[in-house]
């Protein structure tokens, strides 16, 4: 089961936070300048949100990276289990050719249709490289307007999306994906159920004793 039909993708109604406590992080503690890069716009990008939606995890990835679906899966089956507090935000890059960028286009066309999580989970469970034919037997699939998921795969707003996207990575410093901050900590490499429970945990841990 994915987690299509598990959850459904709500929208930012505010900014995220971020906590300025520390906790365990097996990776590195950002900066305050940093978070605030982090927390710049970020209501424009895809979320999910479980439980009381606290700590928040925002993902770089992308849909060509073998990592990046792999630690999906994990954090999907993370998430299946028990009951969990998380706010997900995606940031695909798009930056490993004309391909990867076609594919993170069209995922966030999707999602001006409401149809962000449906679409990235088909594309994460897909076991070849998605191309013009798959992308568009899923947008036939999950009922899209075929003429608006075209046409906004070229939007001017998604365009500036993913080159803001891009260069804020090369701020923070980002060289592989995918790459995982959580709250200030910064996670730059794939992640196993197991490491989503340790880290997550710890987190929320941290959240509930402020």
């Amino acid at each position: 089961m994915t987690l299509s039909r598990l959850f459904s993708v709500i929208a930012f109604v505010g900014l995220c936070t971020f906590s300025t406590q520390s906790f365990a992080c097996n990776g590195t503690i950002i900066d305050d300048a940093q978070q605030a890069l982090l927390k710049k716009d970020l209501r424009q990008w895809p979320s999910e949100t479980f439980g009381k939606g606290t700590p928040t995890l925002i993902i770089f990835y992308d849909y060509l990276c073998g990592y990046c679906k792999r630690s999906d899966i994990e954090l999907e089956n993370y998430l299946k289990k028990g009951d969990r507090s998380l706010k997900i935000v995606y940031r695909p890059l798009g930056k490993l050719g004309p391909v990867s960028q076609n594919i993170s286009r069209s995922v966030l066309s999707a999602a001006r249709q409401d149809k962000f999580n449906e679409f990235h989970n088909e594309l994460v469970h897909y076991n070849d490289t998605p191309d013009d034919t798959f992308l568009m037997k899923t947008a036939e699939k999950l009922n899209l307007d075929i003429d608006k998921f075209e046409k906004d795969k070229q939007h001017p707003a998604i365009t500036k999306m993913l080159d803001e996207n891009n260069q804020l990575a090369k701020k923070l410093g980002i060289k592989t994906v995918p790459s995982f901050y959580l709250e200030s900590c910064n996670i730059p490499h794939s992640m196993t159920e197991e490491g989503f429970e340790k880290e997550i945990g710890d987190a929320v841990s941290n959240t509930k004793a402020k």
